[in-house]
């Protein structure tokens, strides 16, 4: 009895220290359960069996040679040595399909269960996620054999930690601040952060691409403004392709699997971020009320099955006065209108209503600044603008939450200046997520306000309209009628001088003689 309890101990001891746990366990559960496999049509669960229990009583490798032991010769499986087995599926025939059920995991069948050992699993079918090959244990213990459950969302192993599933994200901002509202020619620093989903080396990388498209902006890159793409928080760069940033470019694209240095790169870099920062200017004239100009960034890249794309954007917005409604084709917002001084000027129904005796004034020339030019000779000028020949000017390309000031520097023909410097100002609202939706328009004490529809890019006219009336005066002239004027005696006292002069002269000549 001695001899037999002897040899069932070190039965015991040895399968102990054979049998590795690779995930959690529940003898009361009869099936293999996997849980975290987000819900997509299409997508498949299969076991193929690496670690097996066979006839002699202890666990070995499916195909030699290809698990790890430690220390104490018990098989542990590690990231490498699954990603190398995800290669060759084929010689792990046969596998089993794991079954979904209503809640959303998948369970091996009870009809066909899993045998005793370690099973790697793999998921295919997936459109949006990158699933990592993953492992679970069929354990047997003295009551039997316990299946083992593994959660995608928490489940980690071997000596590199690889996350079970991943969906890559891109994130745009713009590192300027304020830049909300702009004005044509303002640079913006912007800044790329993309994540490289977590590749083993059984996964073929076909794609892995970020785009940046500009739109109302262009590229700026000079030793004042470099273009840099690096790992978060490292000094290691991306191998970007030469000629693919250019100064005044209005897209860059970093293809990384075009490559085997990009390929290589990725995979070195596993579940880290990629860093881009660089500059662009506004640079578009459109010429309307609100002209956007966005910048959107793009990660293209590769799950197991097929590839999929993230964005984000930035949006950033001109304003302008006197200007075409933004979605609609010719109508004018006239805010501002150059007129005489007969009289005074409003909207009625939509429609410019002058007074008796107003007219519009058209050639008068305007300077816009970035301060009071009367307090400030350095004063910078934005821009000269001349009224048309409904008395209206168009100015472009401001920025909100700006004041300018709009100073005469030319009245029309036949009208005197007016000194009279004028704020202006646009006054906009904007969502958590920087998208316009009003603005107003302060021209001195008068104020129009328009909402906006960032999807349908348009402004709507307001209710009531308040245009601003920048009166002249015209020039007083001397009268050429109505009497003899002092003409007749400006000639008489003229020719008066005259003769006086010349006596003069003959009176010296006698006295000389």
């Amino acid at each position: 009895m001695k001899k037999i309890l002897a040899v069932l101990l070190a039965a015991i001891m040895t399968l102990a220290m054979t049998v590795t746990a690779f995930a959690t366990t529940d003898t009361d559960d009869k099936q293999v359960k996997v849980i975290g496999v987000e819900n997509e049509t299409g997508v498949t669960v299969t076991a193929y069996q690496i670690i097996k229990y066979n006839e002699a009583g202890y666990y070995e490798p499916v195909i030699a040679d290809t698990i790890t032991k430690d220390t104490n010769g018990n098989l542990t499986p590690t990231a490498a040595d699954v990603q190398k087995l995800a290669k060759r599926i084929d010689e792990l025939i046969p596998s089993k399909s794991l079954v979904k059920q209503t809640d959303g995991t998948y369970v091996s069948d009870t009809t066909d269960n899993l045998s005793a050992g370690t099973w790697m699993i793999i998921i295919t079918g997936s459109k949006n996620y990158l699933y990592n090959p993953a492992i679970v244990s069929v354990q047997q213990g003295t009551d039997g054999l316990e299946y083992g459950e593994l959660n995608l969302n928490t489940d980690s192993w071997g000596s590199d930690v690889y996350a079970k599933k991943s969906q890559p994200t891109i994130k745009k901002e713009a590192i300027t601040p304020n830049v909300q509202g702009v004005q044509y020619g303002d640079i913006i620093q912007f800044k790329i952060t993309a994540d490289i989903p977590s590749y083993t080396e059984n996964i073929d990388l076909q794609k892995y691409v970020i785009t940046d498209t500009l739109t109302g902006l262009a590229l700026v890159v000079d030793d004042a403004h470099p273009f840099s793409a690096k790992l978060e928080g490292e000094d290691t760069s991306v191998p970007v392709a030469d000629g693919t940033i250019a100064n005044g470019a209005t897209e860059f694209k970093i293809d990384l699997a075009s490559t085997e240095e990009g390929k290589k790169f990725v995979k070195a870099n596993t579940n880290k971020k990629i860093v881009i920062t660089y500059y662009a200017k506004v640079t578009t004239d459109a010429k309307i009320t609100v002209d956007e100009a966005n910048n959107t960034a793009k990660l293209e890249y590769s799950t197991n099955d097929d590839s999929q794309e993230k964005t984000d954007i930035t949006r950033h917005y001109t304003f302008g006065i006197d200007t075409t409604f933004s979605g609609k084709t010719s109508e004018k917002t006239n805010e501002f209108i150059k007129i005489n001084d007969k009289g005074d000027v409003k909207f009625s129904e939509g429609q410019v209503v002058f007074d008796q005796g107003v007219t519009p004034l058209s050639g008068a020339e305007f300077k816009l600044y970035t301060s009071n030019p009367d307090k400030n000779p350095n004063a910078i000028v934005i821009g000269t603008y001349t009224t048309d020949n409904d008395g209206y000017l168009e100015i472009n390309g401001l920025d909100s939450d700006v004041t300018y000031y709009l100073k005469e520097t030319k009245a029309p023909t036949g009208y005197t200046i007016n000194p009279a410097i004028i704020p202006v100002k646009i006054d906009a609202t904007f969502d958590i997520d920087g998208t316009l939706n009003s603005y107003t328009v302060k021209i001195g004490d008068h104020e129009t306000r328009y909402t906006y529809n960032a999807e349908t890019k348009e402004t709507t006219k307001p209710e009531v309209q308040n245009p601003y009336g920048f009166k002249n005066s015209k020039l007083v002239n001397l009268p050429s009628t109505g009497g003899i004027g002092t003409t007749i005696f400006t000639v008489a006292g003229s020719l008066i001088m005259i003769f006086a002069a010349a006596l003069l002269f003959a009176s010296r000549r006698r006295i000389s003689k």
